[in-house]
């Protein structure tokens, strides 16, 4: 039966994950913004419409979140050693500033901070549906 190594490994996965001692800079902070823009649509700035405006996940740039991490390039299965390193910024500023032409108005800001472990589970979770 395949299940056992397979729990075997994700088991090993996960723990190297949570315990691992990587130093590697890992890029795996976003931000959710919750928004009303006044000069355009909400796929303008590449958001989803939603019933009190628009929605949009981003790095701390400002752009919008292309995959599951910040990095300038390739990660790692954990969201660390990007290439190029993390997209860094000031995640709703950086927006607003980059859309300013769209005359926006940030409703709320949620930061969401995916773990290494969660991103493993997240992974695999894709493979055994």
């Amino acid at each position: 039966m395949r299940v056992v190594p397979v729990s075997s490994a994700l088991l090993a996965i996960l723990f190297l994950a949570h315990f691992g001692g990587s130093n590697a800079e890992c890029c795996t902070t976003m931000a959710k913004l919750e928004f009303i823009i006044n000069d355009g649509s909400c796929g303008q700035v590449n958001a989803e419409r939603t019933a009190h405006g628009c929605t949009i996940t981003v790095c701390g740039n400002g752009e919008a979140l292309v995959g599951s991490f910040c990095g300038r390039g390739p990660c790692n299965i954990f969201g660390c050693d990007c290439e190029g390193g993390c997209l860094h910024g000031r995640y709703g500023e950086s927006f607003l500033q980059r859309n300013r032409r769209h005359n926006i108005q940030l409703m709320r800001t949620q930061m969401i901070s995916s773990s290494s472990v969660n991103a493993v589970t997240g992974i695999f979770s894709k493979f055994f549906k």
